[in-house]
């Protein structure tokens, strides 16, 4: 067996421990929007060491335990939307390419970055937490989304000199969405003329600069619940929504 997919029930815990399914590459699993309490389950999980894809929907009754969780060497997509953590990072592993989470509170490890294959990163949860911002000086060059959002972002505090020092310039990227934090300007030539999609937003912004013009793929740019001061003849080649 090589693919399996289990829907509209709990989760089912313990369904690898006996090293079953040693060839399965790919397991989706999507639950309910709500369990009764009896259902809850607070551990760690196992899965085959062979499986590159894994997917967990709507499992808001699991809170896998990170201190023995470990991810699949082998994995390069995951997404885990609606489940929750113990308090502690997750750690990724490096054939990576595609990462979707969706949860109440998510921790960056120490060391953390983004692994080198990773093509889409997106992160959304209640409370964000960040060692440093490190991480944002060593992207993949692959990368094509970047996504983080939170309601509270701890410790991503940004300045105009951080753009223009990361290599946002010379990514890939045609999305960059960037919610909750601390970023006093924007240099729109510190940005990839790749971009198509910007987000930038309850940064506490406060100055536009720099040539927009450049962004010539540029078709949606949100920079909402910030302090921007009043700035005339600004450029947008493609802009559609703004």
């Amino acid at each position: 067996l090589k693919h399996l997919k289990i829907k509209r029930c709990a989760f089912p815990i313990g369904l690898f421990e006996e090293n079953f399914f040693p060839e399965l590459e790919s397991f989706e699993f999507s639950g309910k929007n709500s369990f009764e309490r009896e259902n809850a389950y607070r551990g760690s999980l196992k899965f085959p060491a062979n499986l590159k894809r894994l997917s967990i929907k709507w499992a808001n009754h699991i809170t896998i335990d990170l201190r023995t969780f470990i991810l699949p060497p082998q994995l390069k997509h995951l997404e885990l939307l609606d489940v929750n953590f113990s308090n502690e990072p997750l750690k990724f592993s490096e054939k990576l390419q595609y990462v979707r989470i969706c949860t109440p509170v998510f921790i960056f490890p120490g060391n953390f970055r983004i692994p080198p294959l990773m093509k889409h990163f997106q992160i959304q949860a209640n409370r964000l937490a960040f060692p440093s911002s490190q991480f944002m000086y060593s992207l993949p060059d692959g990368l094509e989304l970047l996504q983080l959002k939170g309601f509270g972002i701890r410790r991503l505090r940004l300045h105009s000199h951080s753009l223009e020092l990361w290599n946002f310039h010379e990514s890939n990227l045609e999305e960059i969405d960037i919610q909750g934090g601390t970023l006093d300007q924007l240099n729109a030539d510190a940005l990839p003329t790749s971009l198509v999609v910007l987000t930038l937003q309850n940064l506490q912004m406060q100055k536009l600069r720099g040539s927009f013009e450049n962004l010539k793929n540029l078709q949606e740019l949100t920079l909402v619940h910030n302090n921007l001061e009043n700035k005339t003849h600004m450029k947008f080649p493609s802009l559609k929504f703004l």
